[in-house]
C-alpha cells in the first residue's frame, strides 16, 4: 500500500536552503536518505542529518515551529540507554534541526518483509517502556507535549461512516469510536512516542538490540495502548504475540483500543486524500486495509 511520502526535491535545492540557514556550514556532500509524510531526511558531509520540512521555500508554518521546539526540548531532556537525535543545528525559523548521524541498521531493513521474531518484539516492548518512563506527564506538559483527545477520532469515524464505504467498515468505525469513548479514560496514561515503527528504530543486527530511536515529533501524553496501534497493521497473530510478551514484561494494554486507533488513523488518512482530490490509488489502498481489518473480525 502506498504511503503519504513527500517527493524529494533536487539536492541543489536542499543545499541552497541549508547554506542560507547555516552560512558557516561548509557543505561538501549532500544526499537524500529518505522521506516520510511531511519530512525529507538529507545527510550532509556524511555526518549531519537534517529532517527538512515539506515546504522548504515558503514561510515557516506555526505547526512546524511548535512541533520542532517541542521535539528539541524532549531530546535535550532524555536520559536513555540508547541513542536519540541530539540537535546540533537548529534553523533560525525553528522549522527543522540537524543532528549527528546515527550509525546502525534500520529495523525495517533488517527484518524486511518478514514477521518479527519474539526476541525483537520483546526488545520493542522494553524500549517502549524505557521511553514512557523517561519523561513524567508533568514534565511532558511543561515541554508542550499535547494530550491525546478522542474527539477527533470520533469525528473521523462519523465522517467516513457516512461516506460511501462498505457496511462492515461503517459499522466497525462506529463501534471503535464508541469503545474509545467508553474505555480510553480507564487506560494507563503516560508519555508515548506514538510512532515507534520500523522506520524509526535502529538495531544491531548481530544482537537484535535497539541502538537508537528516531523522530519524537509525534509524541503525546496518551493511553499506553496507543503506542501499540501499529501492530494492527501486521497479520492478526502478531498482535496476539506482542500482547503476551507485553503482559510478561508488565506492560499490559487494551488490544481493542490499539486496534481502534489504528483503524481510525487510517480513516483519517482516507479523508485527507479525499479533501486533496488526488492519489486515488493510495486512497483505495487504505480503504482495502480497513475492509481487511474489519472483515477478519466478522
Amino acid at each position: 500500500m502506498e504511503s503519504k511520502t513527500v517527493q524529494p526535491r533536487s539536492e541543489s535545492e536542499y543545499r541552497n536552503l541549508l547554506q542560507y540557514d547555516f552560512p558557516s556550514l561548509d557543505i561538501h556532500t549532500i544526499r537524500v536518505l529518505g522521506s516520510g509524510e511531511d519530512r525529507v531526511a538529507v545527510l550532509v558531509n556524511n555526518a549531519i542529518v537534517f529532517r527538512l520540512p515539506r515546504n522548504i521555500s515558503g514561510k515557516a508554518d506555526a505547526g512546524d515551529m511548535w512541533s520542532t521546539e517541542k521535539e528539541i526540548g524532549l531530546l535535550k531532556t532524555f536520559q536513555l540507554p540508547f541513542d536519540v537525535p541530539r540537535p546540533s543545528h537548529v534553523a533560525p525559523d525553528k522549522r527543522y534541526f540537524g543532528y549527528p548521524f546515527l550509525a546502525g541498521n534500520r529495523w525495517a531493513d533488517v527484518v524486511g518483509g518478514q514477521i518479527p521474531s519474539d526476541e525483537l518484539l520483546r526488545e520493542w516492548v522494553k524500549t517502549r517502556q524505557v521511553i514512557s518512563r523517561a519523561v513524567t506527564i508533568s514534565d511532558a506538559q511543561k515541554l508542550g507535549v499535547p494530550r491525546f483527545s478522542v474527539d477527533k477520532c470520533v469525528s473521523v469515524a462519523n465522517q467516513l461512516a457516512d461516506g460511501g464505504v462498505a457496511t462492515s467498515v461503517s459499522r466497525g468505525l462506529q463501534e471503535d469510536a464508541d469503545y474509545l469513548r467508553e474505555h480510553l479514560g480507564r487506560d494507563v496514561w503516560e508519555f508515548t512516542h506514538n510512532d515507534l515503527n520500523a522506520e524509526n528504530i535502529l538495531i544491531d543486527k548481530e544482537t537484535n538490540k535497539i541502538t537508537a530511536v528516531l523522530d519524537f515529533g509525534d509524541a503525546y501524553i496518551a493511553p499506553r495502548s496507543s503506542d501499540y496501534y501499529l501492530w494492527d497493521k501486521y497479520p492478526h497473530q502478531i498482535m496476539e504475540r506482542i500482547t503476551q510478551i507485553a503482559h510478561k514484561e508488565g506492560d499490559d494494554f487494551d488490544v481493542r483500543i490499539a486496534r481502534a486507533l489504528h483503524r481510525l488513523y487510517v480513516a483519517d488518512d482516507i479523508i485527507e486524500y479525499r479533501k486533496l482530490g488526488q492519489n486515488k490509488e493510495a486512497e483505495q489502498g487504505y480503504l482495502l486495509e480497513l475492509e481487511r481489518c474489519y472483515e477478519i473480525e466478522q
